[in-house]
């Protein structure tokens, strides 16, 4: 930028000695008043427009003023990371000896997510757009006793019962980008779940990756 302004400053001066030089010999030759003014400086900006000489300075637009002007980013999913099944809910009711045993082992409330590698002003805009993209839900809750405690009440044989909530965590890394901006960012969701009642003392009849089958291996083998 400097180097820049020099060189404008050079041509500036250069034109102006130019000018002078040109109105003295208009001078001399009788054709031009004594009281004639030196350029003025109009026309030295016009003289320097000429030349297509880029402004001193030119303010670029912030990220935040290009997301915030961004309408349509172009969203691209990447490959997505499954993980095993996770308790939500674990509750345990035990009527074997005629009293009515109640405890509440696990209980937690998982949300599905959005993270971007930059900030993003006004972000959950995209939510739809990227939902689109991911071809998957981007808000949402799970968790809660409630329904647990319902299903086994609604047992009356006398046993000890598990009750359960479970799912499959999902994670879809993707990219979006928009003009000049561009952002990695990252989908925590699920794509799975259950809930139900097993009874540890009976032989497994469920398969092998089924919820059930990890409630069993992950507590009745602790019990």
């Amino acid at each position: 930028m400097a180097l820049q302004a020099q060189k404008s400053n050079s041509i500036r001066s250069k034109f102006l000695k130019i000018a002078t030089i040109w109105s003295v010999s208009l001078l001399l030759a009788g054709c031009v008043p004594l009281d004639s003014p030196e350029p003025s400086a109009s026309s030295v900006s016009a003289f320097e427009s000429a030349l297509n000489f880029p402004p001193d300075s030119v303010t670029p637009h912030s990220p935040e003023d290009e997301w915030n002007a961004c309408t349509d980013p172009v969203i691209k999913p990447g490959k997505p990371v499954k993980s095993q099944w996770k308790i939500i809910t674990l509750a345990e009711r035990d009527t074997r000896s005629g009293l009515i045993e109640e405890t509440l082992l696990h209980d937690e409330t998982h949300s599905m997510s959005l993270s971007f590698d930059v900030e993003i002003p006004n972000g959950a805009r995209f939510n739809q757009q990227i939902s689109d993209a991911l071809e998957a839900p981007v808000s949402g809750e799970i968790g809660g006793p409630d329904q647990i405690w319902n299903s086994l009440r609604s047992v009356k044989e006398s046993s000890v019962l598990l009750g359960f909530s479970a799912f499959k965590p999902l994670t879809i890394p993707f990219s979006m980008g928009c003009e000049n901006q561009f952002t990695f960012g990252e989908l925590y969701t699920w794509n799975n779940s259950e809930f139900g009642i097993l009874d540890c003392s009976l032989k497994p009849s469920e398969s092998a990756e089924s919820a059930p089958a990890f409630v069993r291996k992950t507590y009745c083998t602790e019990k």
